[in-house]
């Protein structure tokens, strides 16, 4: 995962000061005591200001390990076989677990599992879109570039160990030479998967996890326990200069020592050790001296460096240590530089807002501890025609050109850095009307008595990823609405609607080729006075981030047909009056009131009335079969009411009592 750089908190200088303060034999603080159930495996990562921890259950801290709130986490019937935890930001994060590649992007909230298996570590690309995941269990290495929708598996090594993405976007793995588990090799991807280069040189394959320098690509450390699989009974750390092609041996001790796993800084180096705390190198990895700290079991990832002197590490017994000055002396080194990349932008001519691409600036660091991003800004008469995507990442900026004038539009990009400097990007795009876009529907027939009738909206061009908006028109008499839905998911669109007239806005709707329906509306229908009845569409808007990106005066007609004569109308009435059924709870109740309807009556309006009959509240809801909605009544006064349900062609009553 890119290098991220974060600016500290008013916090962290505090605890800091308070770490100062305390003897040389303190400098390690126990900040969580018995936080996780040590299993084996487990992992822990910081990104953007945030602290994960990761064993059968997830932690988050947000005060860097001083307090911690437990979130849902996948898999947990499996314990100890977690093996890896990243974050891209604090909403997106990836975690390796027994049964797959799990997914996240609100923060640990909810979880989907992404890619089947069991792998042993994951990363993220330079986008949150791009992630890798490697697994013992099938020797796959497999990348996607959107998010896990699809993936490209490769053969790469015998029992792939782990994961990182370099800074320059290619992909590293460590794993087994094939047909040789003792000895490993580092493989390098520069096209998202597709292809591997294995870097030649061998060294002792039990080493659990890598880490790449924070300045040099080629610079690689190396964490080797050799518990599962011992070559020669020695524990080292081993390092690389070419990108994997020799190596060295820059720490070596006997059996057991290292716990296979690293953190780094800015510039310092941290090992955990089975036995014997943390060991700390401050030179690129020449040198290692213990710091004291936790001691873990091997194969764990349970130690995270914030900056080279804010180190979070967990111990064999679920307790999580912190130290604020590198475990007894802090490092300070000299800042590095930072520029962007490109130096200037032009966005290509011809551009309307929904069909603007996604341009990235990137943060090259120049020497090590380079500054991180203060703030980020846009300014110019025509700052509002590019748009921040994602302001908050600290390696790169993404900019949305939304023009908003025809012709040229100018304007800087101002990214001021920790050190006081300010980069700047001068910006240019053209910008021209947005274009015109037709939609077309076609005739329905069901001849069925109170059957669904599906509307199609189709549109006539292609149309790319933006928000959609339209209007319908219908004969309440025959047609009953139920919903809107875009193609191929449930019914979704949100919805604003009066008896035969009905708003339907589409939240970030999917591009679509020419000729492809991108949405349906849902009727029942009750034939009663004619055999067909109309169904109008029109008032379409297409936008993205707020900005009218197509114009369309279409207007769409449906004729919607059904069996006529004195029997079908006659069953019409019988069917759409027949007999509906509510459950109301708790009655009585003292706010909170809940409906659950046994059939979908769709949009409805709920009139709350006291026992006068005077309405005191109303709400518009959709009632789905068994479906139940909720209503807020607490502040109405005690007493007796009824709930009026106004749905199409139909009154319904629900009584209840409040009692406060």
């Amino acid at each position: 995962m890119p290098l991220k750089r974060f600016r500290l908190t008013l916090l962290l200088v505090l605890l800091a000061l308070c770490a100062a303060a305390r003897p040389a034999q303190a400098q390690w603080q126990k900040v969580a005591a018995n936080l996780y159930q040590p299993v084996g495996f487990g992992a822990m990562c910081y990104a953007d200001g945030y602290l994960w921890l990761a064993s059968i259950d997830l932690f988050l801290s947000t005060d860097l390990g001083s307090t911690w709130t437990k979130r849902t986490f996948p898999d947990q019937g499996i314990q100890g076989l977690l093996q890896d935890l990243q974050f891209f930001d604090r909403q997106t994060g990836v975690a390796a677990c027994a049964s797959g590649t799990f997914l996240t992007h609100d923060g640990g909230i909810t979880w989907k599992n992404i890619l089947a298996g069991s792998p042993a570590a994951v990363c993220f690309g330079a986008t949150s879109s791009i992630i890798a995941s490697v697994g013992p269990d099938a020797d796959n290495v497999s990348v996607t570039t959107d998010g896990g929708l699809t993936w490209v598996k490769r053969f790469v090594a015998k029992f792939p160990l782990d994961v990182h993405a370099a800074r320059d976007g290619s992909i590293l793995v460590f794993g087994g030479g094939e047909g040789d588990t003792a000895k490993g090799h580092l493989f390098a991807s520069t096209d998202f998967g597709a292809t591997w280069q294995s870097r030649g040189g061998a060294i002792d394959f039990d080493s659990f996890t890598f880490a790449i320098d924070s300045c040099d690509n080629d610079r690689v450390y190396l964490a080797n326990e050799d518990v599962a699989i011992p070559t020669d009974q020695l524990s080292q750390i081993f390092l690389t200069n070419d990108g994997g092609k020799s190596w060295s041996t820059a720490d070596a001790h006997t059996l057991q020592y290292f716990a296979g796993n690293l953190a780094i800084g800015y510039t310092a180096l941290y090992a955990q050790t089975i036995k014997n705390g943390i060991l700390r190198s401050s030179d690129r990895g020449l040198t290692w001296t213990s710091i004291g700290g936790p001691s873990n079991d091997f194969d764990t990832r349970f130690i995270a460096a914030v900056t080279d002197n804010v180190v979070i590490a967990g111990d064999v017994d679920g307790n999580v240590w912190r130290t604020m000055n590198g475990g007894g002396d802090s490092i300070f080194v000299q800042p590095g530089k930072v520029s962007l990349l490109p130096s200037a932008l032009t966005f290509a001519d011809s551009l309307h807002p929904c069909d603007a691409p996604l341009e990235n600036v990137v943060l090259a660091l120049i020497g090590c501890n380079a500054p991180s991003i203060d703030s980020v800004q846009i300014a110019g008469s025509d700052s509002l025609a590019f748009l921040l995507e994602n302001p908050s990442r600290s390696d790169s900026i993404k900019l949305l050109f939304a023009p908003t004038h025809i012709g040229t539009n100018i304007a800087t990009l101002q990214v001021k850095l920790s050190d006081g400097s300010t980069e700047i990007v001068p910006l240019t795009g053209y910008g021209v009307a947005p274009r015109s876009i037709t939609f077309h529907t076609q005739d329905i027939s069901n001849d069925t008595i109170g059957g669904s009738i599906y509307i199609p909206i189709i549109v006539d061009d292609s149309i790319s990823l933006a928000d959609l908006g339209f209007h319908l028109s219908y004969d309440t008499t025959t047609l009953q609405y139920v919903g809107s839905y875009r193609a191929g998911s449930a019914i979704d669109g949100t919805v604003a609607s009066a008896a035969g007239n009905t708003s339907v806005a589409f939240p970030n709707l999917p591009g679509a080729l020419k000729n492809d329906t991108i949405a349906f509306a849902l009727f029942h229908i009750f034939p009663t006075h004619d055999s067909c009845v109309l169904v109008t569409i029109d008032s379409f808007t297409v936008t993205k981030s707020a900005r009218t990106c197509l114009q369309s005066s279409s207007v769409l007609r449906s004729n919607v047909c059904a069996p006529l004569g004195c029997i079908a109308t006659l069953l019409s009435n019988m069917e759409r009056r027949r007999l509906v059924q509510f459950g109301a709870h708790p009655n009585p109740t003292n706010g909170s009131f809940s409906i659950i309807s046994s059939e979908t009556l769709g949009d409805c309006r709920l009139s709350i009335c006291d026992a006068l009959g005077k309405e005191q509240s109303s709400f518009d809801r959709t009632l789905t079969k068994n479906a139940a909605i909720t209503l807020d009544l607490s502040h109405l006064p005690e007493g007796a009411y009824a709930v009026i349900v106004h749905s199409a062609g139909r009154l319904d009553n629900i009584h209840f009592v409040l009692i406060k």
